[in-house]
This record gives structure tokens, sequence and C-alpha cells, in this order.
């Protein structure tokens, strides 16, 4: 508001917003942000280890109801799968947050970060409740669960713009446009990156609390509940696939994109470079042209 002073008009529309933005900063904090990705840390390592387990239960089921061994086979091959990925996944979540913190970059000033912050609560809760209309009107809980794993990526996305020291982000009046250029562009590739934990967590936990609750309806139907299982545990299984696979993919993804973003950052701070060496340069002969003066 204080860039509009002398105006003299009355922007009351940035004042609602500016409000707004304020009240969701000091709810989405860095302590909200740590706290909850420690706990979803946990529960998506217990629930990779329960859905391993879930998947031997009902292979097992499944062998006796269609007398065959291949089903086994295949939970056998899902559960190791599984703890491989696992593994894979909490080895290589530390190296993506140890990746940001290595990867600093600035901006001017905040407006861009809070812009982003209230953008993404506003995509998150929209998404939300889009998906959650569509749940109830096709009586499809997966749709409701997908909804939920996205508002929560976006939520702590929002919490990343407003909090940038998690992602290495720090604002200073001296930033050029350019640099700025690619600190913005960067901040969605570590916002992304960042959130990796909070994605493993919750796309593990609700896709397998999902799977359960459909697990426990297939055992309440007659014959073909493990054939209506199967039918509707595909969407739930991606989900946690994804989940299990995010951390590869973004350690990954985050070491070309960031390669491609400093190289732009050292060509663009070539010309600054030579402009320095020039001032050298041009002082070192001024200097030198001077007339020394010699003591007989």
């Amino acid at each position: 508001m204080s860039d509009f002073k002398n105006l003299n008009v009355d922007f009351t529309l940035l004042s609602v917003f500016d409000a707004i933005t304020d009240k969701l900063r000091s709810i989405l904090t860095e302590e909200f942000f740590v706290s909850n990705e420690r706990w979803l840390l946990k529960m998506g390592y217990l629930s990779g280890l329960v859905f391993s387990a879930h998947v031997l239960i009902v292979s097992t089921w499944g062998a006796i109801k269609t007398d065959s061994f291949a089903a086994f086979g295949v939970g056998i091959g899902v559960a190791l799968a599984t703890l491989v990925l696992l593994y894979i996944s909490l080895k290589l979540m530390p190296a993506c947050l140890a990746l940001i913190e290595n990867s600093p970059s600035s901006v001017a000033n905040r407006s861009f970060l809070d812009i982003m912050g209230l953008l993404f609560t506003v995509l998150g809760c929209s998404i939300f409740i889009f998906l959650a209309y569509l749940a109830v009107k096709e009586s499809s809980s997966t749709l409701f669960f997908i909804g939920l794993g996205v508002f929560f990526s976006f939520c702590y996305g929002a919490t990343l713009f407003f909090t940038p020291k998690l992602i290495s982000i720090t604002v200073s009046e001296k930033t050029s446009a350019a640099l700025e250029g690619i600190s913005v562009f960067s901040s969605f590739i570590k916002v992304t990156a960042r959130v990796v934990i909070i994605n493993f967590g919750s796309w593990l936990l609700i896709g397998e609390i999902s799977l359960i609750l459909d697990t426990l309806n297939a055992l309440t139907s007659e014959d073909e509940g493990i054939i209506s299982l199967m039918i509707s545990a595909t969407s739930h299984i991606g989900l946690i696939g994804a989940g299990l696979l995010v951390a590869i993919f973004t350690y990954f993804s985050f070491i070309f994109s960031m390669l491609s973003i400093q190289i732009a950052e050292a060509i663009l701070i070539i010309p600054d470079r030579f402009l320095g060496l020039s001032k050298v340069l041009a002082l070192t002969a001024k200097l030198n042209s001077k007339p020394q003066n010699h003591v007989p």
C-alpha cells in the first residue's frame, strides 16, 4: 500500500487480500511445515510397511479364491518391490533437501512469494472442493482421496512460499532483474522438491487407508469380493506407487533442472564480471599514468 500512498486512490481490494495473506502466513509457518513433515515421514514409512503386508494377505486370499499360485507370486513381487522402493525413498529424500540447501537464490521483495502462496492455497482448496463434489456425485471415494492428496501438496507448497527460508530463498533489494527471473523459475522447482516428504507421506497414508476401506468392503461381499477389490484398488495402488516413486523422480528432475538454471545464471553473470574487471583495469591504468615523484 505504501507504493500508492501518493496517488490518493482507495485500494480496498489490496487491503483485503493483504489481510488474507497475513493470516495465511501466520498459520502456514515454518514450525507448521516442519512438524507435519516429520509426522508424515513416519506415517509414510509405516504405511509402506503395512501396504507390503496388506498385499501379501490379499494375494493369499486371491490365490485361495482362484485356486492359483500366480496371485500369491504377484503379491510377493509387489511386497518386495515396495520394500526396495521404500528404502530408496528414505535414502533420496535427505539428498533432495541437501540439494535445496546448497542452491541459494534471492528475490528483490516478497511480493512474488506472497502472491504464489495465496494462489497455491486457493488452487488447493478449489481442486479439493471440486473433486469432493465429484466424489459425492459419482459415489466415488477415490476422487475424494485424490483431492485430499492434491490439497495437502498445494497447502504445504503455499507454506514454502510464505517461509522462503525453507527453500533457500532470501529477499535482497540488490538482486538484478535477470537473476530474479532465475530465482522465480527455480522457486517452483525447489517447492516441488521440498514437498517430497509431504507427498511421500500423504500419498502413501491416504492410499493405504483407502485400500484398507476397499478391502473391508470386499470382505462383506459374496463370491465377487476379491474381483471387486482388484477393480477398485487400481487407483489406490497407483497413489501408493506415486508416493513410493516421488523421491526418485524428484531427485533426478531437480538435478537436471538446476543444472540448466545454473548454466543460465553463469551466462548472465559474465557481463557483471567483465564490468567489474574493466573497472579494475581502468583504475589500474589511471594510477599508473600519474607522474612519479622521485626523491633525489
